[in-house]
């Protein structure tokens, strides 16, 4: 989703494609795109990038600078959701049909059933 202050022009839209968050100065964490992140899935499809990119380091800082209105960033609805209860910033989603991410597990198949693998494969199957 698309992370933005609530008073934002752009908040009020049931989606946003990448054209949309080409003039907006946009926020990340990482000084690289990473492979299966937003550059990749969103903005390259599309032929367009950010023009202005604002790297902050760690998603606090990243939080930071879009609630103080300096720019829009990309996360995970759930990464999100802890920022999004103080109000004063909104989520919306990208894409008309909404961009999702597909995790694997990869376990050894004598993998005990309580191990911490195996747990944590459960909870992202669950979660998906």
């Amino acid at each position: 989703v698309a992370v933005l202050p609530a008073a934002h022009p752009l908040s009020r839209r049931r989606y946003l494609e990448a054209g949309d968050l080409i003039d907006e100065p946009y926020v990340a964490d990482a000084a690289t795109p990473e492979t299966g992140r937003e550059y990749e899935r969103l903005f390259q499809p599309s032929g367009v990038r950010p023009i202005r990119v604002l790297r902050a380091g760690h998603t606090h800082a990243v939080m930071a600078l879009v609630r103080a209105s300096f720019g829009i960033t990309i996360l995970t609805r759930r990464t999100a959701a802890a920022y999004l209860a103080a109000g004063d910033l909104t989520a919306v989603r990208l894409t008309r049909s909404g961009l999702y991410l597909t995790w694997h597990a990869i376990l050894r198949a004598a993998s005990a059933r309580s191990s911490a693998a195996r747990t944590v494969a459960d909870l992202i199957a669950v979660s998906g």
